[in-house]
């Protein structure tokens, strides 16, 4: 199979072989379907989460107990970040 690579997608593999991330170009691609597969199995095993959330969302919003937009991005920044920090592959 011959796959054709985006130039942003082509840089991103090179930067990870100069900077010693990956050895060669089919390790960075394995790495990444790995990655993506385990996205795709925890979203399989969240559906019924997700969606009750949604729900549960939705009615507040019926209910009239939205809250505005920008403090909702605010809210999911500090989470997002929150997160990120205690996931790094590498702690600061």
């Amino acid at each position: 199979m011959s796959v054709s690579i985006a130039p942003r997608h082509q840089k991103l593999i090179d930067d990870a072989i100069i900077s010693g991330a990956c050895s060669a170009p089919q390790q960075y691609v394995d790495r990444a379907l790995d990655i993506l597969a385990l996205e795709e199995e925890f979203l399989h095993q969240q559906k019924d989460a997700i969606n009750a959330k949604i729900a549960r969302g939705l009615a507040q919003l019926d209910q009239g107990l939205g809250i505005p937009g920008d403090v909702a991005r605010a809210r999911l920044q500090a989470r997002k970040a929150a997160f990120l920090r205690n996931t790094a592959p590498f702690p600061a």
